[in-house]
């Protein structure tokens, strides 16, 4: 008779770091998946706000990309220290690239990549590029090429992570779907 499982069963160890480029749906999905799980969730670009008391857009202008990715490395290790586990964070889209980020990420969380095609990610990005400051001013030609470029540069670190969900139509119901079975220890 095959074993069935009480949420009292489910125990997870670490928090959840969801992972992906920008446009992925890191924010969205993961404030769902949490919501529908009734568990926590941070987004790391919002800590980061709150830490320099300015925008992302204002970091970048106002002190340039070295100091931002510093800043980045130390809170995204400030909040993965103090996530509880099965608790969701979304990754910024270039925070495991930089700073050996994504070692310590392997080492302290369970890593979600969502992969999803330069195409999909491009539509996604091209109502918003004019308030993320690397998008700012590109055609839709144009945004696509940085996108692929960016994506390919991305890839080897996205990769790492432990568990990839690839789809450009990604659903918060599968999501939480999975974290169950793989809280129950059918998944590995």
């Amino acid at each position: 008779m095959p074993h069935m499982w009480t949420e009292q069963e489910s125990r997870p160890t670490k928090p959840y770091v969801v992972l992906g480029f920008m446009g992925s749906g890191k924010s969205s999905l993961g404030k769902e998946v949490a919501a529908g799980l009734g568990r926590p969730f941070a987004d790391l670009d919002s800590l980061i706000e709150a830490e320099a008391g300015c925008t992302i857009s204002e970091l970048f202008a106002s002190r340039g990309e070295p100091f931002f990715r510093e800043l980045e490395a130390s809170v995204l290790r400030k909040a993965v220290a103090a996530a509880g586990p099965g608790s969701l964070l979304a990754a910024g889209g270039g925070a495991p690239c930089f700073h050996e980020n994504m070692d310590f990420l392997r080492a302290n969380s369970c890593t979600l990549y969502l992969e999803v095609s330069p195409r999909e990610l491009t539509r996604r990005l091209l109502p918003a590029r004019q308030h993320r400051p690397l998008l700012a001013g590109l055609s839709e030609e144009q945004l696509l090429s940085w996108v692929a470029d960016k994506l390919n540069d991305r890839q080897p670190f996205y990769r790492q992570a432990e568990f990839t969900f690839t789809g450009d139509q990604l659903l918060a119901e599968d999501l939480i779907q999975w974290i169950r079975w793989h809280e129950a220890g059918f998944l590995h």
